[in-house]
C-alpha cells in the first residue's frame, strides 16, 4: 500500500510540475548581451501607451502552455517577466490582447517585447535590493 501511494504521489507532482507556461525569446540582436536583472525589476507597459523614456527592443517574446493547462493572464505575465529578467531586460511592452476569455490570445503571437531602459537603472537597483531583502 505505501509503495502505490508513493506511487500515486510522484505521477501527481510530476503532473503539477510539468504543466507551466514556456516563453520563447526571439532576439533582435542574438550578439548583444545584457546582464540579468530580479525579475522583480521588470516593468510591464501597455502596447498602446510604451514608455516616454528612449528604450532599446531586445526580444519578441512567444508563449504557449499544454493543452489542459488554463493560462491566465497573470501567468503569463510572470513567466515573460522572468525570461525577460534572464535577457537583461527591465521591461515589457505587452502584446495586445485578442481575447482573454479563457487563455489569453495575443495578436500576431507576440504576448510581449523584452526592452531595457538606459534611464531606469536606479529603479531595477533598487527593486532587486527589495526583492533580496525579501526573498
Amino acid at each position: 500500500m505505501q509503495r502505490l501511494s508513493a506511487s500515486v504521489l510522484s505521477i501527481g507532482l510530476m503532473g503539477s510540475v510539468a504543466c507551466y507556461v514556456h516563453t520563447d525569446a526571439h532576439m533582435l540582436v542574438p550578439a548583444h548581451r545584457y546582464p540579468r536583472v530580479c525579475s522583480a525589476a521588470v516593468a510591464f507597459f501597455d502596447h498602446q501607451n510604451p514608455p516616454q523614456r528612449g528604450y532599446l527592443t531586445i526580444a519578441t517574446l512567444s508563449v504557449w502552455w499544454p493543452a489542459d493547462m488554463v493560462a491566465f493572464v497573470s501567468t503569463v505575465e510572470r513567466a515573460e517577466r522572468n525570461k525577460a529578467a534572464k535577457l537583461g531586460a527591465n521591461g515589457i511592452i505587452r502584446g495586445g490582447l485578442v481575447s482573454d476569455s479563457i487563455q489569453p490570445k495575443y495578436f500576431a503571437d507576440v504576448a510581449g517585447t523584452a526592452i531595457f531602459i538606459p534611464a531606469d537603472s536606479s529603479r531595477v537597483v533598487a527593486a532587486c535590493t527589495k526583492a533580496q531583502g525579501a526573498g
